[in-house]
């Protein structure tokens, strides 16, 4: 009589399965990398009410400590999140004063988002607003 052998190989339905998993994995891992990606682009409005709501915070700071305080625009306010990507052309003093009141010193500034260069002013209220040349 003869013994069936089981052959040293790998069957058809194990290469399939095998084959099927690795495609799903790296399905989800490159669809994983688009979704980071795709996290860094913000739309201007995004931009502009995480810009408004830092110099919100910074003015609660102010009142808290009851003084004026002052920021090197380059130096510390562009290196907070809501203003990264952020230059500034000209300002006399290079600083914004925020006073106690709630009131900031208004000033001129660039920011690149989504690739394009948009021109940006902070009022005195510290809102900020699209420059617009008329």
């Amino acid at each position: 009589m003869l013994k069936n052998k089981l052959s040293p190989g790998y069957s058809l339905i194990e290469i399939i399965v095998v084959i099927s998993l690795i495609t799903i994995l790296g399905y989800f891992i490159s669809l994983s990398f688009n979704v980071l990606k795709n996290e860094t682009i913000l739309s201007k409005e995004d931009k502009i009410n995480s810009m408004e709501n830092e110099i919100s915070q910074i003015k609660s700071k102010s009142l808290s400590q009851g003084k004026i305080l002052s920021y090197s625009i380059e130096d510390e306010l562009f290196q907070i999140n809501a203003f990264k990507e952020c230059s500034i052309k000209s300002n006399k003093n290079k600083k914004v004063y925020i006073s106690s009141s709630g009131e900031v010193s208004p000033f001129q500034f660039d920011c690149i988002i989504g690739n394009k260069m948009w021109t940006f002013y902070m009022n005195r209220l510290g809102k900020v607003e699209v420059y617009e040349t008329k």
